[in-house]
This record gives C-alpha cells, structure tokens and sequence, in this order.
C-alpha cells in the first residue's frame, strides 16, 4: 500500500508484506530509490515492513519508483498496490511504468497538497493539524 505519510516532507510511506520486503527493496536499490525502514509498534504491524520513500516532487524521482513498483508488478501478475490519498483510496492490478508513473505523479500532487496546506497553518500561527487517514 501506498500513503502519503507526514504532512511535513516530501516522502510517501511504502507498506509492504514481509515476505516480499526483500525482493522489493532490492529493486527500489537497481532504480537508486531512497528510502528508509519505518518502525511501527501497533497491534498487527508484525506482517508488514513499512518504509518512507522520497519522492518529492521531481519526475526523476517519480520515475524511478515508478520503474521499480512496474517490475514488481511484473513479477508478481495478479497481486496489487493499493494507494491512499487520505480521501480516496484505489487498487491498481498488472500496470505498465507509464501508467504507474501517472499514478504516482497523482500520489505527489496529492503530497504537495498535504505540505502546502501544512505551510498555511503554520505560517497562520494555528496549531497544525495534521490531515488523517480514512
């Protein structure tokens, strides 16, 4: 699953099955994405390796993960990336790296939003909230 992570940088957070982790990051090291492993300690968190992927809002970025999530896929027809924009979230099953880069270009207008909308409060002087998860 992809999220848009903390409102106030330019990474998303990548949620994946352990069982795959390894695969995946291996991939995400051929493409020279950056990333780094979150911890979570929650009931359940056990089955899932959770990671903070920078994007930010560069199409050399986007393209890279992109590249990366598309030979995942490939290797694995018939599983999914499901990817959660805070108010819509959505499967998508066997996509070719343009369509996964569109895709992504989404998810990092979507973050912009989420920082852009951080700034504003901040800069208001109002204690920031930050935007929840359906």
């Amino acid at each position: 699953m992809i999220g848009l992570g903390l409102p106030t940088t330019d990474e998303i957070d990548l949620r994946l099955p352990q069982a795959v982790e390894h695969e995946l990051l291996a991939i995400l090291d051929e493409e020279n994405v950056r990333y780094g492993r979150i911890i979570e300690f929650s009931v359940g968190a056990g089955d899932w390796a959770i990671y903070s992927v920078a994007v930010g809002t560069t199409s050399l970025a986007i393209g890279r993960l992109s590249r990366a999530l598309a030979t995942f896929l490939e290797r694995h027809k018939g599983k999914s990336v499901k990817v959660n924009l805070r108010r819509e979230t959505f499967e998508t099953k066997g996509y070719s790296v343009a369509e996964v880069e569109k895709l992504l270009e989404a998810v990092s207008k979507a973050k912009q939003a989420d920082l852009e909308q951080w700034k504003r409060s901040t800069q208001r002087g109002e204690p920031p909230e930050a935007p929840r998860d359906k």
